[in-house]
């Protein structure tokens, strides 16, 4: 009688933990984190740097401003139409008046928080506040105190910097979070799947 002939079960190899596939994953995750935080990061930026109303001292300006509570900087790192401010930090005593198109003029008075930056090339801290009813075109006058003192200096008036500066913060950390996040889930994959490959080896799978 004949025997019956077995053929050999051929294994596959076990796979060498997670799949590459989780890279794209992780590079996707990555992106839906980082991109949105990185517009919220540049729009925070924009509003604090670009998005200030920069006025010379001494000088007459006219501005347009929204209604609302303005906040008055002191910018002693600078440009203006092309010129350079690099100042001294500690703001000199200046006069400053805001005037309507109708004669009214808006109470200004010393700065009643506190505020400063320093980001792309520019400067400065809170040193005023004043508040607009309506809004519409404003004349600045500025002026230094000291009649002795003949330097150039720049001021930047900022509206609902709060909002620009909450983007910032907002942007500067989920910038920060989804980099390690990608970074921890890069490399847990990584070591999974190396050591999955030596427990294959040690079995007397081709690595």
């Amino acid at each position: 009688m004949q025997q019956p002939t077995y053929q050999p079960q051929s294994l596959a190899a076990p796979r060498p933990g997670p799949g590459r596939k989780w890279y794209v994953i992780d590079l996707v995750l990555f992106l839906l984190f980082f991109v949105p935080s990185l517009l919220a990061f540049l729009n925070g930026l924009d509003g604090i740097t670009n998005g200030l109303i920069r006025v010379p001292v001494p000088g007459e300006t006219s501005v347009d401003l929204e209604a609302g509570d303005w906040t008055i900087f002191y910018e002693h790192v600078g440009e203006l139409d092309g010129e350079l401010y690099n100042t001294s930090s500690e703001a000199p005593l200046m006069n400053v008046s805001v005037t309507g198109e109708n004669g009214q003029e808006a109470a200004v008075g010393a700065s009643t928080g506190s505020f400063d930056y320093n980001i792309s090339g520019r400067a400065g801290y809170s040193i005023g506040d004043f508040e607009i009813e309506d809004g519409g075109t404003y004349t600045v006058v500025t002026s230094v105190s000291d009649p002795a003192d003949e330097g150039r200096y720049l001021l930047a008036l900022g509206k609902d910097l709060g909002t620009s500066t909450a983007a910032l913060v907002v942007g500067i950390f989920g910038m920060i979070g989804s980099a390690f996040v990608g970074i921890v889930i890069w490399l847990v994959v990584i070591i999974m799947r190396s050591r999955a490959k030596k427990r294959m080896q040690a079995a007397g799978y081709a690595g």
